[in-house]
């Protein structure tokens, strides 16, 4: 019971979603720092508020290396189909 009377939640939990978004690492980024913001928003992060902040921080480093590798595989495909160098003669 607040100060003016009324019913205020002051303690429970909600279930998060911490799954990546398949086959879409920039979406999966996105949704990653989102959850981290809302889990260190509060005052005082619980427990369980930093182990979601961690997870999610886990999440978005696993996107970002995917992302790195498919720019590596481009780039080594475009190596392999091109060469090293290419000539452009005006």
């Amino acid at each position: 019971l607040g100060p003016d009377g009324r019913l205020y939640a002051v303690a429970g939990y909600v279930d998060v979603d911490l799954r990546p978004i398949p086959g879409n690492p920039e979406a999966t980024i996105r949704k990653a720092r989102i959850l981290r913001r809302a889990a260190l928003g509060p005052m005082r992060p619980s427990g369980a508020d930093f182990r979601v902040a961690a997870a999610a921080y886990s999440m978005e480093m696993e996107a970002k290396r995917e992302i790195a590798e498919e720019e590596e595989n481009l780039e080594q495909e475009t190596l392999t189909t091109f060469g090293r160098y290419i000539d452009i003669y005006a």
